[in-house]
């Protein structure tokens, strides 16, 4: 595939290179002169830390490391062109790379080298940023209340399922990731009231009554009244007073606060010191089971960090994370696409997806998955009959008898220029269409355009999604969707 020049970077040659703040010396390119890349932009650094360079997915890289008899790239071996050369290519990996270069004991000749892998779809350091922030913005608030809402079906439906303490490495990972927001909300919870006005409310004896409030005097006249040697009185009379306590919003925030530094409370490790700093002032004896407002936005945002940590050692969500630490925004896509899908078809069945038999007792996902919408059913990562061999795309929407209606699959470098598909990835979807009798194969994409190539009237510009999974057409496509 051919790429068109990289804005900005003199075609990412090496005289540009030099003149950026990154140190040049530390790409070990074999062509520097040829070698498609980018600077790190000086205020994107600490986004894509320790990222000394970023590199691009399916494009042929040299390096050389002379002193090297292997190379490790991402936990895997590379096959050695020549002595001290290898030949580097990812394919479906975005996100955080490293190389280690070994000698024959496999022992590191020199620090790693730090890359990010960027798409071409999201070919600028500030696109590729900015993508991943809103599929890990989107996860990171849906994903959490969906495991920890969908344990609780199968907790009703009989099955016992344990929600364990994090580990203090599993803490430290969800830190890294949920910290500051957790520090934000204590800032903005101190710029509130501490102090939440209560009202008491009780019957007295009258001989301890001391004073009557002007609006009790119409309770009196129904009051249960004795009479004395002198004269008719109330047998008791209701008494208030208003009483001053902390929120219940600061109190849940604290308990959580307390909790997440208890599993920290035997890690002698420099971060966890530095985040019980950070954290201490907050941790106090409270109450996690303090009501709260659902209207208010701290509220919200209190239990959306609350499910968080509470899945943090599941294992799906700690794949989540660990994909997030990489920006793997693959994987991460995929994972979005997932929750996109269900909320699509929520809309369009007019059912709630059921997912208690997507999940296994420990909150793993099942392989393959089933999230079910009243009688209809998706199938996530399951293999499907065909009148030749199963075949296995991500997704089949399928019917009440659970025959396939349409064949769905996440295809990340799928691009729709000019009111056509770029590539052969839409020859997949004429397989799946075939082979396993579906009316419609769609290719899911990260990008704002569609298109549809209906059997009788050929390609659809505009074309209405939820008549292709009702059955309403019949053909292929390339459906764009994007994170908010």
């Amino acid at each position: 595939m051919d790429y068109p020049p990289v804005s900005g970077v003199n075609n990412g040659t090496l005289s540009s290179f030099y003149s950026s703040s990154i140190v040049a010396l530390l790409v070990p390119f074999l062509f520097p002169e040829t070698a498609r890349f980018l600077p790190v932009p000086t205020e994107l650094a600490h986004l894509v830390a320790p990222a000394q360079v970023g590199l691009f997915e399916w494009t042929d890289y040299h390096f050389q490391f002379p002193r090297a008899e292997k190379l490790r790239v991402d936990g895997a071996l590379v096959q050695k062109l020549a002595p001290g050369i290898w030949r580097v290519r990812w394919e479906n990996s975005v996100g955080n790379a490293r190389l280690i270069p070994l000698d024959g004991d496999a022992k590191a000749t020199e620090a790693p080298f730090e890359v990010e892998v960027l798409s071409p779809k999201f070919p600028t350091f500030e696109n590729h940023i900015s993508f991943f922030a809103g599929l890990w913005r989107e996860l990171a608030s849906r994903f959490p209340p969906l495991l920890w809402n969908a344990s609780a079906q199968g907790t009703r439906r009989g099955a016992s399922v344990e929600r364990g303490t994090p580990t203090a490495s599993e803490t430290l990972d969800w830190l890294e990731l949920w910290g500051e927001a957790l520090e934000s909300l204590g800032r903005s919870l101190e710029r509130r009231p501490s102090l939440h006005q209560t009202r008491e409310e009780w019957e007295a004896p009258l001989a301890q009554v001391r004073r009557v409030e002007s609006g009790q005097l119409g309770a009196l006249l129904n009051a249960d009244w004795t009479r004395t040697s002198s004269r008719p009185l109330p047998r008791s009379v209701a008494q208030s007073r208003w009483n001053e306590a902390p929120s219940p919003l600061r109190l849940r925030f604290e308990a959580f606060v307390s909790r997440v530094l208890q599993t920290l409370h035997e890690e002698p490790s420099e971060a966890a010191r530095l985040w019980k700093r950070r954290l201490g002032a907050w941790a106090k004896p409270g109450s996690s089971s303090v009501a709260l407002v659902a209207r208010d936005p701290l509220a919200v945002r209190l239990l959306e960090i609350e499910a968080s940590f509470g899945v943090a050692g599941t294992p799906i969500w700690g794949a989540i994370e660990h994909a997030a630490r990489l920006r793997d925004i693959a994987v991460l896509w995929e994972w979005w696409v997932l929750l996109a899908l269900v909320r699509e078809l929520e809309s369009a069945n007019q059912e709630r997806a059921e997912w208690s038999d997507a999940f296994d007792e420990r909150l793993g996902l099942r392989t393959p998955a089933l999230i079910r919408f009243g009688a209809r059913s998706l199938l996530y990562n399951g293999a499907t009959p065909s009148y030749s061999t199963p075949l296995r795309p991500d997704f089949v929407w399928r019917d009440e008898t659970g025959k396939p209606l349409a064949a769905l699959d996440a295809k990340f470098r799928v691009n729709v220029e000019r009111g056509s598909v770029v590539g052969d990835d839409l020859h997949k979807m004429h397989a799946y269409r075939d082979a396993l009798g579906v009316k419609v194969a769609l290719a899911l994409h990260p990008g704002e355009r569609s298109i549809f190539y209906d059997r009788e009237r050929g390609p659809q510009q505009t074309w209405n999604v939820r008549a292709a999974l009702g059955g309403a057409l019949s053909g292929v496509g390339a459906w764009g969707l994007r994170p908010n």
